[in-house]
């Protein structure tokens, strides 16, 4: 008989199986929904025998800023945080690539303001294989993402995905892999769940971080070897037509890595070779696996 695998999670306190790990249907954290969260990975390498999480305490730094941005009165220390993933990750004895979701919910709303005194969280790591897709098409949205008044772009909340859901589903049931969305300007900003780079001119140009983007782990990962690598990489303002007329395109973020863009809008990019793109992503793969010798300060060991 096949061996029932448990998937434990880190649940009010302690580590639990998945199935165990309830919420009242009344909670606050459904009913007014303010969740924050957090991804990250763990790949591993065989050859050291170790599990590497990738720039876990920026991962950390920036789930801190959107409990404190949805103001939560109780925050976790970042140390508190690292031991509860480690003992996820060790509990379950993972030896594979990992995908790590961190979710942050209040636990009452007896603080001012309707704002809970206590929070919970819930740390789930399940594996996740290398990625079968080698590119994506995108369509640019007709949903338009408004000024900051409006979507507090560097926040990651449960709450704020449905813009992205809402537009995601159009794009699927137009053939699109992913949508890529505008300002009220046209002006581009991101993907639904990854940020995006154009190569024009042998230059790599991105969304600047005031242009209602998500502040990327991976995307400033990117620019950093970009520019370690020699590549030009410029923080813009970026038009929906230099989609249309550039060499190469690719989204990236944490859950997909660095993923080239075949066409936009059913107009194929420039240069299927892809040499910037390809070389950014080659390096990156070296790098999450401790292959290389350079950031290793990026890399937290898990055994």
């Amino acid at each position: 008989m096949a061996e029932t695998i448990v998937n434990l999670v880190h649940f009010g306190g302690a580590l639990v199986p998945v199935a165990e790990a309830k919420i009242n249907v009344l909670s606050p954290a459904l009913t007014r929904g303010p969740i924050a969260y957090e991804t990250l990975r763990g790949y591993w390498n065989q050859e050291h025998g170790n599990l590497y999480l990738f720039r876990l305490r920026d991962h950390l730094k920036r789930l801190h800023a959107s409990m404190r941005i949805l103001r939560f009165q109780e925050l976790f220390t970042f140390e508190e945080m690292t031991n509860w993933i480690m003992e996820v990750v060790r509990a379950n004895k993972f030896v594979d690539d990992m995908h790590i979701r961190m979710l942050v919910y209040p636990l009452d709303e007896d603080g001012p303001g309707r704002t809970s005194m206590r929070t919970g969280i819930v740390i789930d790591a399940e594996p996740r294989p290398p990625r079968t897709r080698e590119s994506t098409t995108c369509q640019i949205s007709s949903w338009l993402r408004r000024g900051g008044d409006s979507h507090p772009a560097r926040v990651k909340a449960v709450g704020l995905r449905i813009f992205a859901r809402v537009a995601l589903a159009q794009a699927k049931l137009d053939g699109y892999g992913d949508l890529i969305v505008q300002d009220d300007r046209g002006k581009i900003a991101e993907a639904t769940s990854s940020n995006v780079f154009v190569v024009r001119r042998g230059a790599l140009a991105t969304p600047a971080v005031t242009e209602q983007i998500l502040e990327g782990i991976t995307r400033d990962t990117v620019i950093t070897l970009a520019r370690e690598l020699g590549i030009p990489c410029l923080e813009r303002e970026v038009d929906r037509t230099e989609l249309y007329d550039c060499e190469e395109a690719f989204l990236c973020s944490t859950g997909l890595e660095i993923l080239p863009i075949a066409a936009v809008d059913g107009l194929p990019v420039g240069n299927p070779e892809r040499q910037i793109t390809e070389t950014i992503r080659s390096e990156y793969l070296l790098l999450v696996r401790g292959n290389t010798t350079g950031h290793g300060e990026w890399l937290t060991p898990t055994y």
